[in-house]
């Protein structure tokens, strides 16, 4: 047997590579075997590189000249520890290592004269300078902030990425020391942050993003709802026109929740959109993205970012709520020709109003993407879509996902016993497949889809969302519990095939929307009640035939419900199958 530390540097090298993108803490264990594997080992502790940029609220600061604290600021000791890297020579093995540095905070402190009550989301994301503060440049305070930061970035001597996850602007002194010293960075904003949300075009921060070489992703997550002018988007979209070089894009909004609606009059909502149309580019830089990802998607959007994106080289299409009038006009334009991975949700109508039939429509959307790998659609409505996908991504299609989400009002439609045996007999390559379950008193519809499932041989992960019966929740049949340990290993066994790597389970919605107002009886029980259920054969060779079992939220010891047994369901479903002209 050949000893580790004999191989050559190369060899040697990658297989600390794989060691550290893997399991990063195993490299701090392998600088105590030798001299010589300590040596290899080095260079990746010093790879990633983690900058905690947060800083105390005031009432946390208050707290602190108070009593003494039980811990420190951690901007201040990012900032020692930045100093201390300074202190390093320039050809220190810690500015040749670094390839990756990450800078986040949850909480940036601007002003010191800033007076906060409580920590709250609002608190995070305003910022106590207005529209007419000064220019970073010209601040001290800023320059005192990222001031250090800037000089590191300047005499790395090899990153690859610069990540900036914080709660506020990037600021223009990180722009300007990577656009001089590190043009061939790759640049990650994946909490972009406006001063404001009133803030107008011309925003220096801004601008000076949307110019920069470095900047490949961008990402905001936009709270929508407050009693200000809101230009997000259309700052946002400046960005994305004007940026020469982004390849990944993402933003989504939410509401703030609350019983209080602001509104506005009609002169505001004409200025409005005066001043969003200013936000316009003039002659964009049409670019290429790999990656796409909005909250809503509708022919007017389509037409923006055809301004500025060319459409038919994107291969990934995430949009969390499209209709059937936008799915119509992308399929007549043919506007996402090269997409090989699409999520979206669909928004169906609330009522018939005389248009076209949107399953045919879905079905009609589906079928223009000849190539497409990846597909999941969430509120898909009835089993009318398995047809063409079954017709038309046969050949292509290697994940699948189709998910209704559980109402209070009636049941959900689930696929069918024989819409699974239709999927499994057309789509023979399909790898990764989630779907939902309608749970029933005798087990019999679970255990006939359970046989099915085991027949998908090339199966390597699979997600399943359980219902919690909340249309129920006025009754006296009470909710159904949910899993354990036990029952979880059940289901794998009664339902995965020989090759699965993953089994996935929800119990109740993980990602239910919320609008204005307070949450109805049912949704917080639902909350109550969810869980998350992750099993997987072990890592270790000497134990794939153990089974590791995770559970995120209620243990179902601790559930408040009138139980309906998923013990007794699983005893029920491994029992004798139904004859295959049952109608299940």
């Amino acid at each position: 047997m050949v000893a580790l530390d004999t191989l050559n540097q190369d060899v040697l090298f990658s297989i600390l590579l794989l060691v550290h993108d893997s399991s990063r803490h195993t490299i701090f264990s392998i600088l105590l075997v030798n001299s010589v594997l300590s040596k290899a080992a080095q260079p990746f502790v010093f790879r990633h590189c983690t900058l905690d940029f947060t800083q105390f609220t005031s009432w946390q600061l208050d707290a602190q000249n108070s009593r003494k604290p039980s811990s420190p600021e951690p901007f201040a000791l990012t900032q020692r520890r930045i100093q201390a890297l300074l202190d390093h020579q320039d050809n220190s093995l810690v500015f040749r290592a670094i390839r990756n540095l990450v800078i986040f905070s949850s909480y940036s402190r601007w002003d010191p004269k800033e007076s906060d009550d409580q920590p709250n989301e609002n608190a995070v994301r305003r910022y106590s300078f207005d529209e007419n503060s000064t220019p970073e440049d010209q601040d001290p305070q800023i320059a005192k902030k990222w001031g250090a930061l800037a000089q590191l970035i300047s005499r790395l001597k090899h990153p690859k990425n610069v990540t900036f996850e914080c709660n506020e602007p990037v600021p223009i002194v990180l722009l300007q020391a990577l656009e001089k010293h590190q043009s061939t960075v790759s640049l990650h904003v994946l909490n972009w942050t406006r001063r404001h949300v009133s803030t107008k075009v011309g925003d220096p921060n801004e601008e000076a993003l949307g110019h920069s070489p470095c900047l490949r992703t961008l990402s905001a997550k936009i709270i929508t709802g407050g009693p200000h002018m809101d230009y997000s988007e259309p700052a946002f979209q400046r960005i994305v026109a004007l940026a020469p070089n982004l390849d990944t894009v993402h933003y989504s909004t939410r509401s703030a929740g609350g019983c209080v609606v602001y509104g506005f009059s009609m002169e505001e909502m004409n200025e409005q959109s005066r001043e969003s149309a200013r936000f316009q580019v003039e002659h964009p830089m049409k670019k290429s993205l790999k990656t796409l990802h909005w909250s809503w998607m509708s022919p007017n959007s389509i037409k923006t970012w055809e301004t500025f994106l060319d459409l038919a080289q994107l291969t990934t299409l995430i949009v969390n709520s499209a209709d059937c009038r936008t799915l119509q006009y992308a399929t007549e334009q043919g506007s996402f020709s090269g997409v090989t991975e699409l999520k979206f949700g669909y928004s169906r109508r609330w009522r018939d109003d005389g248009g076209p039939d949107e399953d045919t429509v879905l079905a009609q959307f589906i079928a223009s993407f000849l190539t497409l790998e990846s597909l999941s659609v969430t509120s898909y409505g009835g089993p009318t879509i398995i047809e063409p996908i079954c017709t038309y991504l046969a050949h292509s299609l290697r994940t699948l996902s189709l998910h209704n989400v559980e109402g209070s009002e009636h049941s959900r439609e689930v696929l069918s016993i024989k819409d699974l045996a239709k999927l499994q007999g057309g789509i023979p390559n399909l790898q990764s497949l989630e779907f939902d379950i309608n749970r029933t008193l005798d087990g019999r519809r679970e255990r006939g889809i359970y046989a099915v499932i085991l027949t998908f041989s090339h199966l390597k992960n699979l997600t399943i969302h359980y219902d919690l019966g909340i249309q129920h929740h006025d009754s006296s049949d009470g909710y159904f519990d949910g899993a354990d340990e036990d029952s979880a290993r059940d289901i794998w066994f009664a339902a995965g095939p020989p090759g699965l790597q993953s089994l996935t389970l929800y119990f109740g919605e993980p990602n239910r929307d919320i609008g204005f107002g307070y949450p109805a009886s049912w949704v917080l029980h639902e909350q109550s009640l969810r869980q998350k259920i992750i099993v997987r054969p072990h890592e270790r060779d000497d134990l794939r035939d153990q089974l590791v079992v995770e559970i995120q939220g209620a243990r179902k010891s601790e559930m408040n419900t009138k139980p309906l047994n998923l013990d007794q369901l699983l005893a029920a479903s491994l029992g004798p199958l139904p004859d295959e002209d049952d109608d299940l």
